[in-house]
């Protein structure tokens, strides 16, 4: 017996199935946006800046997370794209820890610990930009 709500004959262009899309010529796999959207929606809830969970914690539930997520979506060969995802997910990681590093001094004496030069670790930490 047919379903004939859920099967349908058309062009490989804009059907999804199971988190993935197909697109182009010949039907190219890639991530659906709705699956997109989840994956960034989870990643923001668990980089909120005022969480109050450690970091390593928070790179724990990321590490599960991301293993889940790329292990189910290897199918698709798009590295670029990944990259793409990991500046954005290092970009909120590196926000959190400037929240975390609330004072200027702080700020300086782990930029200089991460091995930033004296005056560039001094600029940064001074810095009004980015402060909560």
């Amino acid at each position: 017996m047919v379903n004939h709500d859920k099967s349908r004959i058309c062009k490989t262009a804009g059907v999804e199935f199971l988190g993935f899309a197909f697109e182009g010529y010949g039907g190219q796999i890639r991530v659906s946006p709705k699956n997109l959207k989840k994956f960034k929606d989870r990643v923001r809830e668990i980089t909120r800046r005022n969480r109050g969970v450690s970091m390593s914690h928070r790179f724990t539930e990321l590490r599960r997370y991301f293993q889940g997520w790329v292990g189910y979506f290897s199918l698709v060969p798009i590295k670029t794209y990944v990259v793409g995802l990991d500046h954005w997910v290092r970009r909120r990681i590196r926000s959190c820890y400037w929240k975390q590093w609330r004072r200027v001094r702080t700020r300086i004496q782990n930029l200089l610990k991460l091995g930033i030069r004296k005056d560039e670790a001094v600029t940064h930490g001074v810095s009004s930009k980015g402060r909560p």
